[in-house]
């Protein structure tokens, strides 16, 4: 949606848009943003769960040459939708993304799952009782705006990315920033975000901040307290969060790709993504890719957790030495314009930069993310 674009170029100075023309109409959109050493990803990087080239389905825009024509020599994507097949030469590798099609409603999706032999449900139902009478009422809390819940929620996502070895995305100062500018969309908005809170009596133990527009929900960040896990809270409120969509005429559910088990146990369809490393600099393309198919080969080995608490220390120790400049400095490192070719059907647009100064919710939850 290009809401979450325009969001995410208020909270990032190096937010762009290509844009395709055929006589003078656009056919074609390509978001992506700047990063450091001079680096282009899709927009909104790892956040961003559907990333590509905007096109309709019979446009012939071609996206390797809409990349040439912006003059962007190196671009990673590592959830791209290429839907056109344009991008074989550059993917690195294939995922499928999960999703759940509630378009037979939420008793079809619930049958589904019945006829495969699942007892998953049956399980979520016991846990949910012992839950309620070891710990309290259990009540869900479909969308909320609090403060304490999205501090919460982020403090166990980072505690997560530490424990886990993952790359900290709050490391950086943009993404708390996007979670509270979203919150303060107006309810009419095309683009909604969606925080969702599961409590044991007066205790928050599951939260989950996700986006949503008419009839598509997403799963995006997921968070529970570790004291309560062997209740599943996380899985509990997921439950919660489905019924409630259903209900309120939602018939796709999407996860996002990604290796957590329960997404794939709960989904009964997919979407092919990939991750992508377009580049113009074919020995740097070739040394890219054996390092890359290096790291997922190390991966399955027994140094595997050792690699992936060292890659994301070392990731979140970068984003936060760069993540000091701030946003007008960002602005003024990337006001320049990306050159495209002369009388060419491409054109390059800014989206809009982020002002210096955030609100005062900005800075209490960028304070909050920042507590390790």
């Amino acid at each position: 949606m290009p809401e979450f674009t325009q969001a995410t170029g208020l909270v990032h100075g190096g937010v762009r848009v290509v844009i395709a023309e055929q006589d003078g109409i656009p056919v074609g959109f390509l978001p992506f943003q700047n990063e450091q050493r001079g680096q282009s990803v899709a927009v909104g990087g790892s956040l961003n769960d559907f990333q590509g080239l905007i096109s309709d389905a019979d446009s012939d825009c071609d996206f390797t040459e809409l990349l040439g024509h912006a003059g962007i020599d190196r671009l990673s994507c590592s959830k791209l939708l290429d839907w056109q097949d344009q991008m074989g030469p550059f993917v690195l590798r294939r995922n499928p993304s999960p999703l759940i099609d509630l378009s037979a409603g939420l008793e079809g999706w619930e049958s589904g799952l019945k006829d495969q032999g699942s007892e998953q449900l049956k399980q979520l139902a016991r846990k949910e009782r012992k839950l309620g009478r070891e710990c309290g009422d259990v009540r869900f809390e479909f969308h909320t705006t609090s403060d304490s819940v999205l501090q919460t929620l982020v403090r166990w996502k980072r505690d997560q990315y530490s424990r886990t070895g993952e790359f900290d995305v709050f490391s950086a100062n943009w993404p708390a920033h996007l979670l509270c500018y979203l919150l303060s969309l107006p309810s009419d908005a095309p683009l909604q975000p969606i925080l969702s809170a599961l409590y044991a009596g007066k205790a928050l133990v599951a939260a989950h901040y996700g986006l949503r527009n008419a009839s598509v929900c997403h799963w995006w960040f997921p968070g529970y307290d570790l004291e309560y896990g062997k209740y599943s809270p996380g899985k509990i409120l997921l439950r919660h969060l489905l019924k409630e969509s259903a209900i309120q005429g939602v018939t796709r559910f999407d996860f996002g790709a990604g290796d957590e088990s329960y997404k794939y146990s709960f989904a009964n369809d997919s979407v092919d993504t990939c991750r992508t490393v377009f580049d113009r600099n074919p020995a740097r393309r070739w040394l890219g890719s054996r390092w890359y198919r290096a790291r997922m080969a190390l991966k399955t080995t027994s140094l595997g957790p050792i690699f992936r608490d060292m890659r994301g220390r070392l990731r979140g120790l970068a984003a936060n030495l760069c993540g000091g400049q701030s946003a007008l400095a960002d602005s003024e490192r990337l006001k320049g314009k990306i050159p495209s070719a002369q009388g060419s059907r491409f054109k390059e647009t800014n989206a809009r930069l982020i002002d210096q100064t955030t609100s005062d919710r900005q800075q209490t939850l960028f304070a909050e993310a920042k507590v390790q």
